[in-house]
């Protein structure tokens, strides 16, 4: 027997394998796909409700501690100001209100 050279083509159970490897990812590419219209379909089921809970002032710590340390932190308004991470947008908003020029960026 000739050692292989390395270009010989593979055997069937090669060929089996690969061939199970692609069934298997095709599925899971469809369970990933699942899984993202149902998250995408729960966020639009709870969306509103969200946002006014979100909205609602003095219902967690950015209202209570972070929000007035955070904006002596800031120049001064008239400047780019980049939100990035920026949610439903209520710190661009106040941002917005006291004269910056925001970019708010979420995902």
């Amino acid at each position: 027997m000739e050692p292989s050279s390395g270009t010989d083509p593979p055997s069937a159970g090669a060929e089996s394998a690969g061939a199970m490897d692609d069934v298997r990812g095709a599925r899971a590419a469809r369970r990933i796909a699942s899984g993202e219209r149902e998250m995408r379909d729960a966020w639009e089921r709870n969306a509103e409700m969200w946002l006014a809970w979100a909205r609602t002032p003095m219902h967690d710590s950015y209202w209570n501690f972070h929000r007035d340390q955070f904006l002596t932190l800031l120049p001064e308004p008239g400047t780019l100001t980049v939100d990035i991470g920026a949610g439903e947008g209520r710190l661009s908003r106040e941002l917005a209100r006291r004269g910056h020029v925001v970019v708010a960026v979420d995902a």
